[in-house]
C-alpha cells in the first residue's frame, strides 16, 4: 500500500492567504492623490498606514478643515472626494521613519 501525504496543510493554506490579503493601503508609502474633476495632484507622504491618513484627509473635507490642502482644493472648487481606491496612486512604498523623506 502506497502512503497518502500531501502538503496542503493547513498552515500552509492560511499562510498563502495571509500573503494574499496584503494591501498597499496598509503601508507606509508617498503617494499621490488626484482631484477627480480637474486632475490636479497632492503628493505626500506618510509613515503610518495609508487606510489612517487618508481617512485624516476625508475627515479634514467632510468637516471643512485646513488642515489637509487636498481636501481644501476639493472644497474651494466644490467638487466630490471620491473613493481612496480612485484617487490614490502609489509613488513609492517604503519602511517607517526617515527613509521616506531622503526618495
Amino acid at each position: 500500500m502506497i502512503p497518502c501525504t500531501t502538503n496542503n496543510t493547513l498552515g500552509r493554506l492560511l499562510e498563502v492567504q495571509k500573503t494574499q490579503k496584503s494591501d498597499k493601503f496598509d503601508k507606509s508609502w508617498v503617494y499621490q492623490l488626484t482631484c477627480p474633476k480637474f486632475q490636479k495632484k497632492y503628493v505626500g507622504q506618510t509613515s503610518r498606514q495609508f487606510h489612517v491618513r487618508f481617512r485624516e484627509h476625508y475627515r479634514d473635507y467632510k468637516y471643512a478643515s485646513n488642515e489637509s490642502k487636498f481636501a481644501q482644493h476639493v472644497i474651494e472648487e466644490g467638487h466630490s472626494f471620491g473613493p481612496m481606491g480612485d484617487i490614490t496612486d502609489t509613488l513609492h512604498i517604503a519602511k517607517k521613519g526617515r527613509i521616506l523623506d531622503v526618495v
